[in-house]
């Protein structure tokens, strides 16, 4: 959770980064296997979002950490379909 957000790709650095200092409100929204796991560049710490949106796999922990920082955290239901 430290690391904040990666990308594999330094191209888009860049290019996430400049829309996220454009944007009035900034969501990340990532599965819950995506914590944990790191791409070779940073693009923004977690507390540079003003929510996160995952899914309620995410570890206890995760989801601890998210919320200390004082970031709006949305989990959403796991397995079923919606019709």
């Amino acid at each position: 959770m430290q690391r904040g957000t990666t990308t594999p790709s330094a191209l888009k650095v860049e290019v996430k980064q400049a829309a996220m200092q454009s944007a009035s409100q900034t969501v990340l929204v990532a599965t819950s296997s995506k914590y944990g796991t790191f791409g070779m560049y940073k693009v923004a710490g977690l507390d540079q979002f003003d929510t996160i949106i995952s899914d309620a796999a995410l570890a206890e922990a995760a989801a601890d950490s998210i919320r200390k920082q004082r970031i709006e955290l949305l989990l959403a239901p796991v397995g079923g379909r919606s019709k």
